[in-house]
């Protein structure tokens, strides 16, 4: 019984600035893949697993008397170089389960005695369900385990793909691509296209949503707010605005960075962000490395951070003065 996983290596396509300048001299994106030593080493030394896996691929036994198996394994390891064209390299990492293997027959039955199931029920009824709970079950048999009881559909495309896991300049999902210059490849299945799909339907939705709730509400102070956390270096263009162009601008906010503005939409202090902002627009407060001060009054210190600016602020003892912050603010805009 199989279980086909189609797995792709993919190119992170848009290369680093450093690529970008130094093109002539280090020629164009290297779209070679090889596993890193750490992956290499980490694999390698699971000496089990590879005495499981390793011998459809390399044609040695473990137990060979005229070859050096660890040394052999090492060396195809050392040895996968793949390019990678702009379509990716699609690997098969799926397992075939098949209880009357002699070599794995006695681990499969013990396993599944373990586990409740009924091994005295018909052959294809058996497989099947030791097959499910091995894979989907609650207490299904983790992924570094499995070659104790299955075998790899494709085993050279299963050690790619493993090597690949532990490879630095690989992402193990879309969503991490981003999150570190020294990446170069990604691993993305159906299930990851269906998840982005599903994720980038519901931001959309949930957009378009908030955008019509925005547009509807009486004044644009909240647009202006979201706005301003969004660009705090542009703070006194956006409140000069006007009203069209106000929606205009968060529209595009919205197209061109959903997450941000459902994130700053959501913000349950968005308001008292964007006062801060605009007190430091205006030059009422400054801010000196992680200190915020009152411009005029040096000595007085807000915060440490903007949070912390704006607990002083809500603080009722701080009131008054904070309608002087705002009286200043108020003269400073309109000078």
């Amino acid at each position: 019984m199989k279980y086909s996983r189609e797995i792709t290596l993919a190119l992170k396509l848009n290369p680093t600035m450093f690529q970008v300048v130094n093109r002539k001299a280090i020629g164009s994106f290297n779209t070679m893949f090889g596993p890193s030593n750490k992956a290499i080493s980490i694999l390698s030394s699971r000496n089990a697993e590879m005495a499981s896996i390793m011998p459809e691929i390399l044609g040695i036994s473990p137990d060979s008397r005229d070859t050096n198996f660890q040394e052999a394994v090492l060396k195809y390891l050392r040895t996968i170089i793949k390019e990678v064209p702009a379509e990716g390299i699609k690997l098969e990492t799926g397992w075939d389960l098949d209880i009357d293997n002699p070599f794995k027959k006695d681990e499969i039955l013990k396993w599944a005695k373990e586990h409740g199931i009924d091994t005295t029920q018909a052959h294809a009824k058996l497989e099947k369900e030791i097959f499910e709970a091995m894979l989907f079950g609650d207490k299904r048999v983790h992924e570094e385990l499995l070659f104790q009881y299955m075998k790899p559909i494709n085993p050279a495309d299963y050690v790619i793909w493993r090597l690949a896991l532990n490879t630095s300049t690989v992402a193990n999902k879309p969503e991490d691509v981003d999150k570190s210059t020294n990446i170069r490849f990604y691993l993305h299945s159906k299930e990851d296209a269906k998840r982005i799909k599903e994720a980038k339907t519901k931001t959309t939705v949930d957009t378009v949503q908030k955008l019509a709730t925005l547009y509807a509400e009486a004044n644009n102070d909240r647009i202006i707010d979201i706005l301003i956390c969004a660009n705090p270096n542009d703070v006194l263009s956006i409140i000069k605005k006007e009203p069209t162009d106000l929606q205009v601008a968060i529209t595009e906010l919205s197209q061109s960075n959903p997450d941000k503005f459902l994130d700053l939409y959501g913000k349950a202090e968005i308001k008292a962000y964007a006062q801060v902002h605009k007190l430091l627009a205006a030059q009422v407060i400054t801010k000196d490395g992680d200190k915020f001060f009152d411009t005029n009054h040096p000595d007085k210190v807000l915060g440490s951070s903007i949070e912390g600016v704006i607990a002083f602020l809500a603080d009722e003892a701080n009131k008054e003065y904070k309608s002087q912050l705002f009286t200043a603010y108020k003269a400073a805009i309109l000078n």
